[in-house]
């Protein structure tokens, strides 16, 4: 009996250990939300195209491939891909011919506005960053 409840309980923690959302399933590495949170958007780019997409109104490829940290293309692609199949961003067709479309947070990806805020909130007070205007990012 005893190896039947531990057959269960790996089988509980795997189910709790997978995020769903899209067309993605993401493994956690643990039941730390902070690492869990990672696991979501944890590497550089997806953070920073959605601070892109949440606070300086950056919707089309062109728009975030001009940001000043210079992401190239090809992971601009995979991080829209990934964020569009997490549910973070939606992606809305605007033009037929050519296709073209526009990024947008969906309610899940307005959902990271906090995270992002506590983060530039340490980077000002603590590692010297400073507020950027979409002016001084090129984007108005």
């Amino acid at each position: 009996m005893k190896s039947e409840s531990k057959s269960e309980s790996k089988s509980e923690s795997k189910s709790e250990s997978k995020f769903e959302s899209g067309n993605i399933t993401l493994d956690h590495r643990s039941l730390c939300p902070v690492s869990r949170s990672l696991d979501l958007v944890g590497d550089r780019w997806t953070l920073l195209i959605m601070r892109d997409a949440l606070f300086f109104d950056c919707k089309t490829f062109a728009d975030f491939a001009s940001c000043r940290e210079g992401i190239p293309t090809n992971l601009l692609t995979d991080r829209l891909q990934k964020l569009v199949g997490l549910g973070l961003l939606a992606r809305v067709p605007y033009q037929e011919r050519p296709a073209r479309y526009h990024y947008l947070p969906t309610e899940f990806g307005e959902s990271v506005k906090p995270m992002l805020r506590a983060m530039k909130q340490f980077g000002e007070s603590h590692l010297g960053g400073c507020i950027e205007t979409q002016k001084d990012r090129g984007h108005g």
